[in-house]
This record gives structure tokens, C-alpha cells and sequence, in this order.
């Protein structure tokens, strides 16, 4: 399998990924230093590697948009997977968690 990368406007993200493709935001993904850049790809990367994407979706179209209680659910899901993605990418090695690191503290300052 293979993931094919298209540029598009983030609009505040950097970049994105769904079960084929991943998004980058050259423009935006070019404000962060190297190892920050490293580190969203490889978020990225885990999200595609997960089909985090197709879960969401799929849960999405089986709620009931009514339901406050469902959607805290649906939210609590997502941010959980983007959780997983942060600790993926940390994971792959000291340069990668000095990555994390850099991104979040360029993201707050």
C-alpha cells in the first residue's frame, strides 16, 4: 500500500492524513524547525497507519447528531487517537520526541 501526498491549505494545520493521503501545508509546515516538521510527519504517518480516519467517519455516520451524550463520545475518541499519534511519533527515537517537544512549544508560543 502506499500513501500519495497532496498539498493543501491547512488552515492552521500543518498536516493531515486520511486512509490514502496525506495533506501538507508546505507553507505552514515550513515555520517549524526541522526536527518539528519530522515529528508531524511521522503524527501523520500514524494516523494513516491506524485508518484513524475510516473509524471516525464511521462513527460519525452512526450517531445520532441529537445526542450531546454521543457526540462528547465521538470527540473523546478523536482526541484520544490524536493522543496516540503524539506518542507514535515520540516514540520512534530521541529525535523524534526533541520534535514533539519543539512543535508543541512553537504551537503555545
Amino acid at each position: 500500500s502506499s500513501i500519495t501526498l497532496v498539498k493543501y491549505n491547512g488552515q492552521g494545520s500543518p498536516a493531515a492524513a486520511d486512509d490514502y493521503t496525506m495533506y501538507i501545508d508546505e507553507e505552514n509546515l515550513k515555520t517549524f524547525c526541522p526536527e518539528a516538521q519530522r515529528f508531524v510527519i511521522a503524527h501523520e504517518i500514524s494516523h494513516y497507519i491506524h485508518k484513524d480516519h475510516s473509524f471516525e467517519s464511521a462513527l460519525n455516520n452512526l450517531i445520532d447528531l441529537r445526542s450531546k451524550t454521543q457526540k462528547r463520545c465521538i470527540h473523546s475518541f478523536a482526541r484520544s487517537t490524536e493522543l496516540r499519534a503524539d506518542i507514535n511519533a515520540m516514540l520512534k527515537g530521541p529525535e523524534y520526541t526533541k520534535g514533539g517537544i519543539a512543535f508543541f512549544q512553537e504551537l503555545i508560543y
